[in-house]
């Protein structure tokens, strides 16, 4: 009898593994078809139907993953802007000496990396409220790190205290962002280095990594 309820106890995990694969290439397959769309109309113009018929799923299928269109948007939104805040608070950017240099290259290679859906989202009203949500997540991990207090004695640091540094993060949020989506939108090619330093000479001197 054990033998046989742990066959049947594997076999109802492997069920649920595939149930759970399968839902997931489905919801990748529509949430691809949407941001297809976005790229050529607004969201409160596209129709659960138009976006069926380009992701080649009925309706049901739809309805079984997303309420509606907006819960789709805003799945698809809230997946980006946590990619964003894990790869901008990786743990990779505090080896050696802490640089704000590195979080902000960091901020413009993850918008380089997800390019189609930042110019989606930077388009939206929503797009700077949740932008300062990630940076206000950004500044809370930064502050509360134990070398926190020593970073903001070192001379290439532009801020004093965890209230200057949120308000920095939030002026580099708009600004960085603005001119990314500007010169993105024109064909510009940016080199994430280049592009940092170029701002940096421009707006805080303090804060670039000597050579």
């Amino acid at each position: 009898m054990y033998v046989v309820k742990q066959k049947t106890t594997n076999c109802l995990i492997g069920g649920h593994m595939a149930e759970d694969y399968r839902k997931r290439c489905t919801q990748k397959i529509v949430k691809d078809a949407m941001i297809e769309l976005l790229e050529e109309k607004p969201l409160h113009k596209i129709k659960v139907t138009e976006l069926c018929e380009k992701a080649g799923i009925n309706r049901a299928t739809f309805y079984n993953n997303f309420e509606d269109i907006y819960d789709l948007y805003e799945n698809i939104e809230n997946e980006y802007f946590e990619n964003f805040y894990q790869m901008i608070s990786s743990d990779d950017l505090l080896v050696s000496s802490f640089k704000v240099q590195k979080i902000i290259v960091k901020h413009v290679e993850c918008i380089l990396e997800n390019k189609k859906l930042f110019m989606i989202f930077y388009r939206s009203e929503r797009c700077f409220r949740l932008f300062e949500k990630v940076m206000q997540r950004v500044t809370d991990w930064v502050s509360e790190l134990p070398s926190f207090n020593d970073w903001i004695k070192d001379e290439n640091i532009a801020f004093n205290s965890k209230e200057e540094l949120q308000m920095m993060n939030i002026f580099m949020i708009h600004g960085i962002s603005g001119l990314l989506y500007t010169k993105l939108a024109s064909g510009e090619e940016v080199v994430p280095n280049d592009f940092v330093k170029l701002v940096l000479q421009f707006l805080y001197e303090r804060m670039i990594v000597p050579k």
